[in-house]
């Protein structure tokens, strides 16, 4: 198998589950949380509320287990012929800290009805300008939109200098 890459199979079952999954989140938490009025969205259906956090969420999960596929394309030599060793590596701390952000994010609820640390929390974190921006497109009240991609652009470009320093600094 010299000179070429092994491919994996594909696998439908995975394009199915990130459908449904949100699917089931609109349906379960949104209609049951719609329904018993337990989180203030000021007077807008909690499936309006949660759909842009949903939205944020699945791509940011997509984006997570993208990764994973390319650390486990290096333990299997494939980008060792790519980056010449980069020292990529499976840690489930960056996967839990990864989760801590969408769970700390405001994506399944109102900033405004957190308690003050985790507001400051939210306030920093920036899921929550990419909940934000959608959220108040799609309900029609973008009241700080400028805000918003202000925000994403900063850690946009705080993201890519960072990854591309630290793949220059570990193919060396």
């Amino acid at each position: 198998m010299r000179g070429r890459t092994a491919k994996a199979p594909p696998r439908p079952h995975r394009a199915v589950h990130r459908a449904v999954q949100p699917a089931l989140w609109l349906l379960i938490f949104g209609q049951t949380f719609t329904r018993i009025r337990a989180i203030p969205t000021g007077g807008i259906p909690y499936v309006d509320f949660l759909a842009p956090g949903i939205i944020a969420h699945s791509a940011m999960f997509i984006a997570i287990f993208y990764g994973i596929q390319v650390i486990w394309e290096r333990d299997a030599g494939i980008l060792n012929k790519l980056l010449l060793g980069v020292a990529l590596t499976w840690n489930p701390l960056r996967l839990l800290a990864v989760a801590a952000i969408v769970v700390l994010g405001s994506a399944f609820f109102s900033r405004s009805v957190t308690p003050g640390w985790l507001q400051a929390v939210s306030k920093a974190n920036p899921l929550s300008y990419e909940v934000d921006a959608p959220r108040g497109l799609l309900l029609g009240t973008p009241h700080h939109l400028a805000t918003d991609f202000a925000v994403l652009l900063v850690a946009a470009a705080l993201g890519v200098t960072a990854a591309s320093a630290l793949l220059g600094r570990l193919a060396h």
